[in-house]
């Protein structure tokens, strides 16, 4: 190839530097950026979430951060080994799909192999189908008023309008919600039958992927399980479907099969109740299928509402069980927890409530000081109010109102000094326009309450001795693989 003619006076040794230059930058440059390169893929490995290498053997790697980030892998998939066949169904409403549900699915969700998500109106998302449950309801129990909204809502699909614009249709949707469980289980047994569990989350519910293939191994899928957190109505226990529950494979052949009216049944037995939950629960016991007592493993509240060491009665406890869900999550909250869940050095191990403790509470409160203004730590579990006010659930037993806790009510720092001498307490909130002091027999972290034009203000405070001295004398020697029973 001939070069191109120089301009008439410069000399060509001229242009043989310029190259020479030109060449020895590009070099400098490369060994620089692969240097630049080096340095972000390490700052990359210790700020990120870690990933399992199926295909390197684990005992050479280990302690190793792994070279190579990849955005497909959660490290919660591989963790358990030999887990159970699980199946994860969802169950949401249209109009709040788009705000709960998709995170989840990039995160909390990420290791369920197809899961199936139900709601009032069949849709998509994404990859994902989104099917109405509700569309088998007989035509003489959707002509009842509980279904206007459900009408509602076709409408809007039809005329392309934003679902979302509903939401302020909370008792609505409440109503017709309580219609959805039995056709969700049926559907569920159709769609995805024998596997070896059936996990049912809302889509507010964080699930703990390794806690619940930990828990699970440990019971035959072939029983009859009905697993959650109980609550009740009329003294009958059922499980809280926000905070999740868990039916066998065998509890769900034996509600199911040989039963093809079981939904047009309980359409019209849901008619009179107001419960959804509530009447899946009947529909379980019918079959012989009872709740199984596993509060608190199943939760019904987030990470800012956690209870902490001993609970409102004396034989509860929440620090050595493994957490398997929370409930009302917000998307930070998923992917905090996500993230905190990633970045465990031994995802095979349990985390359990004391672990979400020290993360999420003891690593957050307040330096140099025991209490924090506008701030409400969900204290509850006993009231105290002036004499003139009328009676308020949980007071103190009029036998245990002592001088300093008569006063309680006068001042945040009278209620401070009114939990420290109470032996239970471990927390205080004090409401200054209602003069309320409330104490919690749990540690609690909660969350900023701005003041409102009411004139409503609080003050939260923590008795970080008593806190300390119950954690050191309630070590957790092994894991808790069992709930309590509280009515």
């Amino acid at each position: 190839m001939q070069l191109p003619r120089l301009p008439q006076g410069v000399p060509r040794y001229v242009l043989n530097t310029g190259i020479a230059i030109f060449v020895l930058s590009l070099v400098l440059w490369s060994i620089n950026a692969l240097n630049i390169a080096s340095i972000g893929s390490l700052r990359g490995r210790l700020t990120q979430p870690l990933h399992l290498d199926e295909h390197k053997d684990g005992e050479h790697n280990k302690g190793q951060l792994p070279s190579k980030l990849d955005a497909t892998t959660d490290r919660r998939c591989h963790a358990v080994p030999n887990p159970p066949d699980v199946a994860v169904i969802v169950k949401t409403g249209a109009n709040v799909l788009y705000d709960k549900v998709p995170l989840q699915l990039l995160s909390a969700w990420r290791c369920a192999e197809d899961p199936l998500i139900f709601s009032d109106l069949a849709t998509t998302l994404g990859s994902y189908q989104v099917y109405d449950v509700l569309d088998n309801v007989t035509e003489a129990v959707k002509n009842s008023p509980d279904f206007d909204y459900y009408r509602k809502l076709q409408d809007y699909k039809k005329n392309g309008q934003d679902v979302r614009e509903l939401r302020n249709e909370g008792e609505a949707g409440w109503k017709l919600d309580k219609y959805k469980f039995i056709p969700m289980l049926k559907k569920t047994w159709t769609m995805r039958p024998n596997h070896d569990w059936y996990v049912f989350l809302e889509g507010d519910t964080y699930a703990f992927w390794t806690n619940m293939l930990l828990w699970l191994q440990q019971f035959d899928p072939n029983g009859l399980y009905y697993l959650g957190e109980q609550t009740y109505v009329n003294n009958e226990g059922f499980a809280h479907g926000g905070s999740g529950f868990i039916i066998s494979r065998g509890a769900m052949a034996k509600v199911l099969d040989d039963d093809p009216d079981i939904t047009i049944r309980y359409d019209s037995i849901a008619q009179s109740e107001y419960y959804g939950d509530y009447v899946l629960m009947k529909a379980l016991k019918e079959k012989g299928v009872e709740l199984g007592l596993y509060k608190p493993m199943l939760q019904g509240e987030p990470p800012s509402s956690l209870r902490y060491g001993p609970g409102r009665y004396h034989e509860e406890r929440y620090w050595c069980q493994p957490l398997i869900s929370l409930h009302h999550v917000t998307p930070l909250d998923v992917d905090t927890v996500w993230q905190f869940e990633q970045h465990r050095e031994d995802l095979s191990k349990p985390i359990l409530f004391a672990d979400m403790y020290q993360h999420f509470m003891a690593a957050h409160l307040p330096e140099g000081s025991d209490e924090l203004e506008d701030w409400y730590n969900y204290s509850d579990d006993v009231h105290i109010r002036g004499p003139d006010e009328e009676d308020e659930d949980r007071p103190i037993p009029p036998e245990e109102m002592t001088p300093t806790q008569e006063q309680a009510y006068l001042s945040a720092e009278h209620c401070a000094a009114a939990c420290a001498e109470y032996s239970r307490c471990m927390q205080y909130t004090y409401e200054s326009s209602e003069q309320k002091c409330s104490y919690s027999f749990s540690y609690r972290f909660g969350e900023k309450r701005p003041p409102k034009s009411d004139g409503k203000r609080y003050k939260s405070g923590w008795i970080r001795s008593k806190i300390e001295k119950d954690i050191e004398e309630n070590p957790c020697q092994s894991v808790v693989w069992k709930g309590f029973h509280t009515a």
